[in-house]
């Protein structure tokens, strides 16, 4: 497991800012949570793919089901499941559609066993005006226990020193990518441009990202005031 504290660190003893007992004294800790989050932020919108996750919902009793909390942007309601993930009845293209979808396994021999929920559903609704509301058909018994696997977008929660010991939970290739972006803005930080592009070319290639311009780039370096972020110990010159 890697926490953040681990992460932080690693990063720290590439920047020759790692000695015990002072550690973080040209860059701050601040600073560097800052520029993971910043990394995140940049790659958040044009990889959602790597922030796509599938979770087994539990639905409500009744036909309209509100699941916003789980998910920042719900692509799609893929299929009614058991507690444990194993497919009872696909309900695919129900984001595509933005309209009721009836489930096409209509014949009775290709029913899914329905000895584990007696129910099953019969189409999806997503809501398009309220991303992450939908109705289902039939409703749900207030008896019943009934599972869905949801396809959607949850951006990650920023980072803070009160995070130091959890685990950092970002998407793998999120993370590699970061380390570089974090090493970029640092080199600001010298007036060291030359390793502050390499660096940042590396984030780009690292998430596919190779064709985006020049000036985008600059401006995903940037803090979030559009400043170039500044050393939190030593003075500049």
């Amino acid at each position: 497991m890697t926490t953040v504290a681990d992460y932080l660190l690693t990063i720290a003893a590439v920047l020759g800012d790692d000695e015990p007992m002072h550690e973080y004294t040209r860059y701050t800790r601040k600073m560097l949570l800052d520029s993971i989050n910043a990394a995140v932020q940049a790659a958040a919108v044009p990889r959602s793919d790597l922030f796509t996750e599938h979770k087994i919902v539990k639905l409500n009793p009744g036909t309209y089901q509100d699941i916003r909390g789980c998910f920042d942007n719900v692509f799609d309601v893929q299929a009614q499941v058991d507690e444990s993930g194993n497919i009872l009845r696909k309900l695919d293209g129900s984001r595509a559609l933005m309209t009721t979808v009836k489930s096409q396994w209509s014949k009775a021999s290709a029913l899914a066993d329905t000895r584990h929920t007696g129910f099953l559903l019969a189409s999806v609704t997503l809501d398009a005006t309220f991303n992450g509301r939908f109705q289902v058909t039939p409703a749900i018994p207030v008896e019943k226990d009934v599972y869905v696997l949801v396809k959607g977008f949850k951006y990650p929660r920023p980072l803070t020193e009160a995070d130091l010991t959890s685990e950092l939970t970002l998407p793998p290739a999120v993370m590699n990518a970061a380390y570089y972006f974090v090493l970029s803005r640092m080199k600001l930080v010298d007036r060291n441009t030359q390793e502050s592009q390499a660096h940042m070319q590396t984030f780009l290639t690292l998430l596919n990202l190779t064709d985006i311009s020049e000036r985008a780039a600059e401006s995903v370096l940037a803090a979030p005031d559009g400043s170039v972020p500044t050393t939190g110990g030593v003075k500049q010159s």
